[in-house]
C-alpha cells in the first residue's frame, strides 16, 4: 500500500509539471522586470514630448532616446548587467503565459461596453479594442484576467477599460503574438508583454506594465505608471513641540494609495503604521513607505522637538473642518485661554506636506474665557484635503495644530449607458467605496420624476421599459446636493 501512495504522488507531481494550469492562481513570474513599467528586449526606445512614467525603464541594446524631455520617477537600465537579466526574465514570463491554457475563445473585437470575468481568454487572430471594456473581478480581491493574443492587438481611439468590483490592474496580463498599438487619448490597464513593436499614440495613458520581447518601443506624451507612488505624510496627535520625555504616537497617512504598504520607521526601525515614541531629546524621524513589493516608495521626516513643559500661548481644545453646502469647507477652533497671541492663519494642503494660506484671522486679544472662532473654505481641493491652525505670537512665534481632514468631491464621475436608453439600463459609479451615498433620479420634460433608485452598487443596472420616446433628464444627488445632471435619449 506504501509503494501504491507514493507512485499515484508521483503521477501527481508530474502531471502538475507537464500540465500546468492557472487554476491554481499562479500569475507569470516577472523576476528582475516587476519594477520596470516600460522594456524593451531588443528594440529602440524612442519618446518624444514629455511623457511621464512611475517605474524603471530601459532596453538591452544601446538605443534609447528621449529622456528628457520625458521624465522617469525611477531608473533607466541600458544595456548593461540587470538590462540583460531583465531580459532573460521577459522572455520567461512570455514562455510562461505561453503554456497556460485556455479557459475561453473570444472573437476579435473587444469592448462596446462588454464586461468580463476572471478567465484565461484566447483569441486566435489580429485583435482590436473599441470603446469601453469591463473588467469584473466579482469582489475577488484575487481575481485573475488573461487575454492570449495571437496577433497584433490594437486599442482605438478614446478606448477605456474600466476595473469594477474589487478587480486589480497588476493581476491582469495581456500577452501579445504581434504588435501592440494604444491610440490617442485612450486608457488601458494591465500588464502587458508583446512578442512585436509597441506604439502608444499622443496622450495614452497605461496603469501597469508595458513590455516588449522583440520591437521597438514608441511613446509619445503619454503617461505610464507601474502603481500609484504612496503620498505619505507623518501626523502626530498635536504640533512638534513635546514635553521632554512624554509618549508621542506618530502615524504615518496615506493620502492616495489603497495597495497594501510596508512601513520602516528611522531611527526606532519599527515596521507598523503607528509608532509611539518618548523622546528625551530634539529627534528627526523618519518613515519610508513601500508599496508593490518595494518598487514605488515614499518618504516622509518630522523633527519632533523636545522643551521643558512651561504656559503656552493659547490652549486648544477643539479645532475641526468639514464639508457644508456648496462644496464649501468649514473650519472651527475653540481656545479655552489665550497669552500673547497676535493672530490665527488657517492653511490648506493637498498632500499633508506643503501647505497655502486660505485665511488670517487676528486673535480677540489675552483671555482666560472660552472663545470660539469659525471660517469657510470657499475654495478647497477637489478630493481630499488636510487642514491646519497656525497660532503666531506677537514676538513671532508659532505652533501648529493637528491635522484636520475633509474629502470634497467636486466632479463626480457617473456613467450612464447605453445613450439611447435600452430595455436594460447600467450606472456606473467611478468609486466603489461611495456606493449607498447616492441617488439617481430620471424626470421627464415636464419635470415629472418618474424614477428614483439609491445607486447601491458600483454597477446598477435597471429597466426602462416603462418610459416612452422622448427626452429624459437623470440627476444625481447626495444629502439633497445636486452632484450632476444628463440628458437620456429613449428612441
Amino acid at each position: 500500500m506504501k509503494v501504491k501512495r507514493n507512485f499515484i504522488f508521483v503521477i501527481t507531481f508530474l502531471s502538475l509539471i507537464i500540465f500546468p494550469k492557472i487554476n491554481f492562481g499562479q500569475l507569470p513570474n516577472l523576476g528582475s522586470a516587476s519594477c520596470f513599467a516600460v522594456f524593451t528586449v531588443s528594440g529602440a526606445f524612442n519618446n518624444l514630448d514629455s511623457t511621464k512614467i512611475i517605474g524603471n525603464i530601459g532596453n538591452n541594446i544601446n538605443s534609447f532616446t528621449g529622456f528628457p524631455p520625458g521624465i522617469v520617477n525611477g531608473e533607466i537600465f541600458i544595456a548593461d548587467d540587470i538590462s540583460s537579466q531583465v531580459a532573460l526574465d521577459l522572455n520567461i514570463a512570455y514562455n510562461d503565459l505561453t503554456n497556460i491554457t485556455c479557459d475561453s475563445i473570444i472573437g476579435t473585437t473587444l469592448g462596446n461596453n462588454q464586461t468580463l470575468t476572471q478567465n484565461v481568454y484566447c483569441i486566435g487572430a489580429a485583435t482590436t479594442l473599441n470603446g469601453d471594456l469591463f473588467l469584473d473581478a466579482q469582489n475577488d480581491t484575487n481575481a485573475i484576467f488573461i487575454f492570449k493574443i495571437d496577433g497584433a492587438f490594437s486599442v482605438d481611439s478614446f478606448s477605456n477599460i474600466f476595473l469594477i468590483n474589487s478587480a486589480s490592474g497588476k493581476n491582469i496580463y495581456w500577452q501579445i503574438n504581434g504588435a501592440f498599438d494604444l491610440g490617442t487619448n485612450s486608457n488601458f490597464i494591465g500588464n502587458i508583454i508583446a512578442n512585436g513593436a509597441v506604439s502608444l499614440l499622443e496622450s495614452a495613458s497605461i496603469i501597469g506594465r508595458v513590455f516588449s520581447i522583440q520591437g521597438a518601443i514608441s511613446l509619445n506624451n503619454n503617461t505610464i505608471e507601474l502603481g500609484i507612488q504612496p503620498l505619505v505624510n507623518i501626523t502626530t496627535p498635536d504640533n512638534i513641540i513635546f514635553p521632554t520625555g512624554e509618549p508621542i504616537t506618530l502615524t504615518a497617512i496615506i493620502a492616495n494609495n489603497t495597495d497594501s504598504c510596508s512601513y520602516l520607521w528611522s531611527p526606532t526601525g519599527q515596521t507598523t503604521r503607528s509608532i509611539t515614541v518618548s523622546p528625551t531629546e530634539t529627534t528627526l524621524f523618519m518613515v519610508t513607505v513601500t508599496t508593490l513589493d518595494g518598487c514605488l516608495k515614499s518618504i516622509d521626516t518630522l523633527e519632533i522637538i523636545t522643551t521643558p513643559l512651561s504656559p503656552l500661548p493659547i490652549e486648544l481644545i477643539k479645532f475641526v473642518a468639514y464639508p457644508i453646502i456648496e462644496l464649501n469647507v468649514q473650519i472651527d477652533w475653540t481656545t479655552a485661554s489665550e497669552n500673547n497671541n497676535d493672530y490665527f492663519t488657517v492653511e490648506s494642503s493637498k498632500d499633508g506636506i506643503l501647505f497655502k494660506k486660505v485665511v488670517q484671522i487676528y486673535s480677540t486679544g489675552n483671555s482666560n474665557a472660552i472663545i470660539n472662532y469659525s471660517t469657510i473654505d470657499y475654495n478647497p481641493n477637489n478630493g481630499i484635503s488636510y487642514y491646519r491652525l497656525k497660532q503666531t505670537d506677537l514676538d513671532g512665534k508659532f505652533t501648529l495644530s493637528k491635522l484636520a481632514l475633509v474629502n470634497i468631491i467636486k466632479y463626480f464621475k457617473f456613467k450612464i449607458y447605453p445613450n439611447p436608453l435600452q430595455a436594460s439600463t447600467n450606472i456606473l459609479i467611478n468609486d466603489a467605496s461611495q456606493t449607498n451615498k447616492y441617488q439617481m433620479i430620471i424626470y421627464n420634460m415636464l419635470g415629472d420624476q418618474l424614477l428614483n433608485l439609491t445607486i447601491a452598487k458600483q454597477l446598477t443596472s435597471f429597466n426602462t421599459n416603462t418610459l416612452i420616446s422622448g427626452i429624459y433628464f437623470f440627476k444625481i444627488t447626495n444629502n439633497n446636493r445636486t452632484i450632476q445632471i444628463k440628458k437620456l435619449i429613449k428612441n
